[in-house]
């Protein structure tokens, strides 16, 4: 997700990543169906709705409001849904299967790194 300043499609990119439908998670929340048609003309939702949409998606108020997870200079980066969603199937599997995981994980990202070398040295 880019960065992205009109809340709505923040808003709604966020409902479609969690295959939610805006209308039934807005009535879920206590929020005006009619707040829609504003924030899609631009405008910003109150704090409270902010908070209580971000409690209810599980997510930051920074993504809903910028489109994107704010980082401390000198911090991680957090990670993103799909690494998320790969650390969780990765802690589902018993150890030995782990372990071919990170291999083949290892094999592949030494293989990029040796092309990447390798361009370079054509290039360069």
């Amino acid at each position: 997700m880019g960065v992205n300043y009109l809340f709505w499609d923040n808003f709604k990119e966020i409902c479609d990543m969690k295959g939610l439908k805006p209308t039934p998670v807005l009535k879920e929340c206590k929020i005006s169906t009619g707040s829609i048609g504003r924030w899609q003309a631009g405008s910003a939702p109150n704090s409270d709705a902010v908070i209580a949409l971000a409690e209810y998606l599980n997510c930051s108020t920074d993504l809903l409001l910028t489109g994107k997870e704010y980082v401390k200079p000198g911090e991680p980066k957090p990670l993103s849904q799909n690494e998320s969603d790969m650390l969780s199937m990765f802690r589902s599997l018993p150890g030995n299967l782990q372990d071919m995981c990170f291999a083949y994980m290892r094999s592949a990202c030494d293989t990029y790194h040796s092309m990447q070398e390798e361009e370079k040295r054509l290039l360069g």
